[in-house]
C-alpha cells in the first residue's frame, strides 16, 4: 500500500562520476565531450527516501530482459539512474529561479485544486461545450484558461524528461520555507514498481535548501575540473576523439556559473494566475 511520508530537514543531492576509461564514446566516429564526461549516477535524499533509486524488482526484471536479448549488464550506477550528471544539474538550474520565488499564500492554498486540474481533472463535456460557446466558439479557450491557472505550478516541476519513467517532482517556496513533493506511483514497467520512493514531501528552510544545492554544484564542478585537467594532460584513449580546447571552454562556463547558483528569481504574473483561477472557480460554480 502506498502512503505519503512527510519529513523535516534532510535534503542532499549526491552523485558519482564513472571512470573516464569506462565511458562509452558517442557517434559513428567515436568521440567524447564535456557533457559525455559527466557520465555517472545521481540520487537525491529527501528525508528517509532516495529519489532516482530503482527497486530491486525492476532491476532484476531489466537485467533478465537484457540477458534474454543477448546483452550483458554494464550498469555503473546501480541501483541509481545511470546517466550524465550534467542532466540533473541542468534540470535544477532551469527550476531554481521558480522554486526560489515565493508563492503567495492565497495561490499556494490552491495547490491541491491546481494539481487535480493539471493532472487529469477537467470540466465535464457539457461544461466545456457551454464555456466554448460563451467564448466565441474557440476550442482552445478552456485549455488556455487552465494553462494560465496552473503554469506557475508546472514551472516548479523538475523536468527529468530524459527518464522513461520520470517521477513527478515539485519544488516551491512559501515565506522562508522550501517544500519538495514527489510522487512516483504511476512509474511502472509491466506492472513492476520502478522507484523505491513512493509519495512524500519534505520541508526545510530556504537557507538549508540553498546550502544543499550549492554543496552539490561545488562538488560536481570541482570533480569535473579535476577530470578535465587529467584528460587534458593525458588522454589515453587514442581511438576516441576529444576536442581539448572545447572541453576547457565548457569547463570555464561551468565554473563561472557557480557564483550565480541560487541567485536568480523568476517574476511570475501572479495577477494573471489569480484571475484565471477565479474564472475557473466561478464557471464551475455556475455550471
Amino acid at each position: 500500500m502506498w502512503t505519503k511520508s512527510f519529513h523535516m530537514g534532510i535534503f542532499e543531492i549526491n552523485f558519482r562520476l564513472r571512470p573516464v576509461e569506462e565511458i562509452e564514446p558517442w557517434g559513428p566516429e567515436p568521440h567524447l565531450h564535456h557533457f559525455g564526461l559527466t557520465h555517472g549516477c545521481y540520487w537525491i535524499r529527501c528525508g528517509e527516501e532516495e529519489l532516482f533509486r530503482y527497486t530491486d524488482e525492476i532491476l532484476n526484471y531489466w537485467r533478465n530482459e537484457r540477458l534474454r536479448e543477448g546483452f550483458t549488464s554494464n550498469w555503473f550506477g546501480e541501483p541509481y539512474d545511470d546517466y550524465q550528471v550534467m542532466r540533473i544539474d541542468d534540470d535544477l538550474e532551469d527550476t531554481l529561479p521558480y522554486a526560489l520565488e515565493p508563492v503567495p499564500a492565497d495561490v499556494a492554498g490552491q495547490k491541491k485544486w491546481i494539481q487535480k486540474l493539471r493532472y487529469g481533472a477537467r470540466p465535464p463535456a457539457d461544461v466545456l461545450r457551454r464555456f466554448r460557446e460563451r467564448s466565441g466558439g474557440q476550442p482552445s479557450a478552456i485549455d488556455d484558461l487552465i494553462d494560465r491557472a496552473t503554469e506557475w505550478w508546472n514551472q516548479r516541476a523538475v523536468p527529468v524528461f530524459h527518464l522513461k519513467f520520470n517521477p513527478v517532482l515539485h519544488i516551491w517556496r512559501t515565506g522562508n520555507s522550501i517544500h519538495i513533493e514527489y510522487d512516483t506511483r504511476d512509474a511502472r514497467d509491466e506492472g513492476i514498481r520502478v522507484w523505491t520512493a513512493g509519495r512524500g514531501a519534505i520541508e526545510l528552510s530556504v537557507d538549508e535548501f540553498v546550502a544543499a544545492v550549492r554543496s552539490f554544484r561545488e562538488r560536481f564542478v570541482g570533480e569535473m575540473r579535476q577530470r578535465v585537467d587529467e584528460v587534458s594532460q593525458n588522454w589515453s584513449r587514442p581511438g576516441v576523439q576529444i576536442d581539448l580546447e572545447e572541453l576547457a571552454r565548457n569547463q570555464d562556463v561551468m565554473e563561472r556559473s557557480l557564483a550565480a547558483t541560487c541567485t536568480q528569481r523568476a517574476e511570475t504574473d501572479w495577477k494573471d494566475a489569480r484571475e484565471a483561477i477565479t474564472e475557473i472557480e466561478r464557471r464551475f460554480a455556475i455550471e
